[in-house]
């Protein structure tokens, strides 16, 4: 199995690629924070749902860890989604979570550009499973509250 979870790294829509992610991640925001209606909202969060559960051939999943036994239990857990959704209505509800934090930031209006960037970083590392790692069980907030306070950012 693990040799074919190699086969496909380094392509161009591998989605166990940061930078395949990070870009996704970063549309998505981008379009987010430019979207006029909540009919804009569920077509980004449904675009986004397509390609993380398999729908869109443009990209690939993580063999082995892209399913309900990794990475979907894994954002389920973390942003407290019903597990037991259909794949893509799961990732839905990830994304308008994830649409629902960009629009706090933004209300907050405290370091926006830095809040934003650490939320895409984080969002990054929770789709190509390394948020465990890295994050342990805090959040991309409480990981830029505590860099703020060491003046790390």
């Amino acid at each position: 199995m693990f040799e074919k979870s190699l086969e496909n790294v380094g392509g161009d829509g591998y989605l166990g690629s940061a930078e395949v992610v990070e870009v996704l991640v970063r549309k998505f925001v981008s379009r987010v924070l430019e979207m006029k209606s909540k009919d804009d909202l569920r077509a980004a969060c449904y675009e986004l749902a397509k390609v993380f559960s398999g729908m869109d051939k443009r990209y690939t999943l993580v063999d082995g860890w892209s399913g309900r036994g990794g990475l979907m239990q894994s954002v389920s857990d973390r942003y407290d989604v019903p597990f037991n959704l259909y794949e893509v209505h799961l990732w839905e509800r990830v994304f308008a979570k994830i649409a629902m934090e960009c629009f706090e930031i933004v209300k907050s209006q405290f370091r926006e550009k830095d809040k934003i960037d650490a939320l895409i970083k984080y969002v990054t590392c929770v789709l190509i499973g390394t948020a465990d790692a890295l994050y342990g069980p805090f959040t991309w907030e409480k990981d830029f509250d505590m860099a703020l306070e060491a003046k790390i950012v």
